[in-house]
């Protein structure tokens, strides 16, 4: 999660994604060599996604992500990957993350697992000229937010009918 340009695909992501690495300045960088499974997970993020995270750089403060989208009307879904790398946390359950976006919270606390994910979707669409994540440490949460992964689509409204009304015409001889 780097400040880069780079976009890249990953050879065991089974959709076939494009990633982009970010971090900012004031963000710890966690890393691991944990080999996560998530073929049983319907997102299947890669696991070298999930073998890295952010967490703020002070335990008390939230890791804020903004992003300014090119089109500010145009309809985009977020999916969020957690996991936990820190092995002493494999059985407990003091990470807990609310997530709030422009403000407004959309969910939490999720607790993210030991050597596997947790994929939360953010439910409907959204749009606008600056989008705000902002991650906190719940208030039952011992330990500061990780975020491993974020997925965006954005939505593409077709303007014309897809197929031709003839075509589904049933004709009997």
């Amino acid at each position: 999660m780097i400040n880069d340009k780079a976009n890249f695909r990953l050879k065991d992501d089974a959709c076939d994604r494009i990633w982009s690495p970010y971090r900012q300045s004031n963000w710890l960088i966690l890393s691991s060599l944990i080999n996560f499974n998530t073929l049983g997970s319907t997102y299947q993020p890669p696991s070298t996604v999930l073998q890295t995270g952010a967490m703020p750089g002070n335990d008390s403060d939230s890791l804020v992500i903004v992003w300014v989208p090119n089109d500010p009307t145009a309809e985009y879904y977020f999916y969020l990957y957690f996991a936990e790398l820190d092995q002493s946390q494999q059985n407990k359950d003091d990470r807990g993350v609310d997530v709030y976006l422009n403000g407004v919270f959309r969910g939490g606390p999720f607790k993210p697992p030991y050597n596997t994910s947790l994929t939360v979707h953010t439910g409907e669409s959204d749009h606008g000229q600056r989008l705000e994540f902002s991650f906190n440490k719940s208030k039952k949460s011992l330990l500061p937010p990780i975020l491993n992964g974020i997925e965006l689509h954005q939505l593409k409204p077709f303007h014309q009918l897809l197929t031709n009304q003839q075509d589904s015409m049933l004709s009997y001889n």
